[in-house]
């Protein structure tokens, strides 16, 4: 097969791609701990503390656990190809699907709270390959930029959503940087 037949099959669908086995189920607060503290490697992203690239820095939300839990999730299914998969006590499984071939990785975020804010901690894992070709990077670089657009468009003084804008009205400003590295 030439590669125009390969890329032709591709685009109509009829060639088989193995999308990966999803996860059998969401982790517990304790597993998802456990497996961020394993660190990246060649088809995993986590966040570090101590993190050069900033993709992989833990970020922080000037919010309550419920009211950031509410805004990560509004954040996430307003990305294209992004889908939430479960939420529980504080944990988030998404998905995010490549535009091509189809493939599915798999997010965790991990919420845990701070006094006056809530930390997130991300892992984000290739179902299939040894590579990821900095994907899962990618997709945690995704991930903050759209939990900052939310926010700027949320914090906006034409916002009508509730949580969010009672959290603005009790800090007593228009606008506040929710989101911190």
């Amino acid at each position: 097969m030439t590669l125009g037949l390969l890329g032709a099959a591709l685009a109509a669908g009829t060639l088989p791609i193995p999308r990966g086995r999803a996860p059998a189920r969401l982790p517990t607060r304790s597993e998802l701990q456990a497996l961020l503290k394993r660190g990246s490697s060649g088809t995993v992203a986590a966040t570090d503390d101590r993190a050069v690239d900033p993709r992989l820095e833990p970020r922080r939300l000037l919010l309550p656990p419920a009211i950031a839990q509410a805004a990560v999730i509004e954040a996430i299914t307003a990305l294209p190809r992004w889908h939430v998969a479960g939420v529980r006590h504080g944990v988030i499984w998404a998905t995010h699907t490549s535009r091509f071939l189809h493939l599915v990785d798999d997010l965790y975020i991990l919420l845990e709270p701070e006094p006056g804010a809530t930390a997130m901690y991300a892992r984000s894992a290739s179902r299939v390959g040894r590579t990821d070709f900095g994907r899962n990077r990618r997709n945690l670089g995704e991930l903050w930029r759209g939990l900052a657009d939310w926010i700027d468009s949320a914090s906006a003084p034409a916002f009508g959503g509730p949580a969010l804008g009672a959290v603005m009205a009790d800090l007593g400003a228009a606008r506040v940087p929710l989101l911190a590295p």
